[in-house]
């Protein structure tokens, strides 16, 4: 965590370096002509992306570099002398907006994206891995790709498969649903934030220690530099729940059919989250109360998960209980994708990774909240799936984008409709 340091403010930080370096490997520096970097990890992308606004006054950087599709971006920044540089390496892909500001001056936005992005295209598999566990497979096909460093959470259940000429990470995405850990969870992800590339479970992350994020500084008269840095400067409640989507996505549950097309036996196994034993059966965010439950007790459709249906076929990897796990997969992915979203604007703060656990100190804007001063509901414990950073010349924001599988409380343990009068 950053600390105060002489004539520090959140947000502020140090750009060590900003340069380009074209196909001749000879290294630029462009720091000083740098509108806006935009760094963007996503839990559901394999691969970091962003862009930068470039401000070219006079150095006609499109004809003298040149700018031709073949460009690295090399960027290193610090947040203070407590914390430690960070070094970032893109390719650039893509060239927009090129627009003429003065009579030597151009605008323009450079799009680049991870190097292992782009060399992913040029490399099939054509392997058989014979019971091989998937985080074995994972960095067999990463290490054809990449040397960066890879976070895994090791995989206990051997699979066997025969990969048809295929991208690497259309081989990870193949063997990350079909993944199960040696704690039995099974939403394994694959993806990269500023530390490297990732492949471990959703329940692996909520493990994680909450940090704390308030609307206002925690004491008003107070402008201490750690009530400022875990202060909210903006947020947007982007989605909300959508009954209809969740119940069509399979977001309650599934039915999950396996079938055997040599002998024509099937196998039945179903998750109901809204079925208290099966919801204690995923690990959950925030706590396993079945009581707090994204739907009350009175919830009228809690058979929805009949209605969502996957047939499979039956093999190796899926026998026995390591069918039923497909169901419990497909849930909880989908409580996140398909559930409340907020995304908040903060000071820029490196240690907000992808997956990282958030404690919303969420404000209560009823008649009572001199007595509660927190939303029951919208407080608690989201997960982070996306993050941006942000950096202008004087300034790094982080952009991060929230969500959760259950509440806070209970909604049936209050009645508070006596403060719409």
């Amino acid at each position: 965590m950053a600390k105060k340091a002489a004539n520090r403010n959140p947000g502020m930080y140090s750009l060590i370096e900003c340069s380009f370096i074209n196909f001749k490997n000879q290294k630029i520096d462009i720091k000083s002509v740098i509108n806006k970097i935009d760094v963007q990890a996503d839990m559901f992308n394999t691969c970091m992306l962003g862009s930068i606004e470039i401000h070219d006054r006079g150095g006609n950087f499109q004809q003298n570099i040149p700018l031709i599709g073949e460009e690295r971006i090399s960027f290193k920044f610090k947040i203070d002398e407590s914390t430690e540089e960070i070094t970032l390496l893109f390719d650039v892909y893509h060239l927009s907006r090129n627009i003429q500001s003065g009579e030597n001056t151009m605008q323009y936005i450079l799009h680049f994206i991870s190097h292992e992005f782009l060399a992913n295209q040029t490399v099939l598999i054509s392997d058989g891995f014979i019971r091989k566990k998937p985080h074995e497979i994972v960095k067999s096909c990463m290490t054809r790709i990449s040397n960066k460093k890879i976070n895994i959470e090791e995989s206990a259940n051997p699979i066997n498969y025969v990969s048809p000429s295929i991208h690497p990470f259309a081989v990870i995405n193949y063997v990350s649903p079909r993944s199960i850990a040696k704690s039995n969870n099974s939403t394994y992800v694959f993806f990269e934030d500023i530390n490297g590339f990732n492949f471990k479970t959703i329940e692996k992350m909520y493990e994680g220690a909450a940090i704390d994020y308030y609307f206002s500084k925690k004491n008003l008269t107070n402008t201490d530099f750690e009530s400022e840095y875990y202060a909210i400067t903006s947020y947007e409640i982007v989605q909300s729940y959508n009954t209809l989507d969740n119940m069509s996505k399979g977001s309650y549950g599934a039915t999950v059919y396996g079938f055997d097309p040599y002998t024509r036996d099937y196998t039945k196994t179903t998750y109901n989250y809204n079925l208290d034993d099966d919801f204690k059966k995923l690990k959950h965010l925030d706590n396993n109360n079945p009581n707090n439950k994204l739907h009350t007790s009175q919830y009228q459709y809690k058979d929805a998960f009949q209605g969502f249906l996957k047939c499979l076929p039956i093999s190796e990897s899926h026998q026995g209980d390591k069918f039923k796990n497909i169901a419990k997969r497909n849930t909880q992915i989908n409580l996140l994708t398909n559930g409340l979203k907020i995304v908040l604007q903060v000071a820029g703060n490196s240690d907000i990774l992808v997956g990282s656990v958030i404690n919303l100190n969420y404000p209560n804007k009823s008649r009572d909240n001199d007595k509660q001063p927190l939303d029951k509901y919208l407080s608690g414990k989201y997960l982070v799936t996306a993050v941006r950073h942000i950096f202008t010349q004087t300034k790094y924001t982080t952009v991060m984008e929230i969500t959760r599988d259950v509440y806070h409380d209970n909604h049936e343990d209050y009645d508070r409709t006596t403060l719409l009068s």
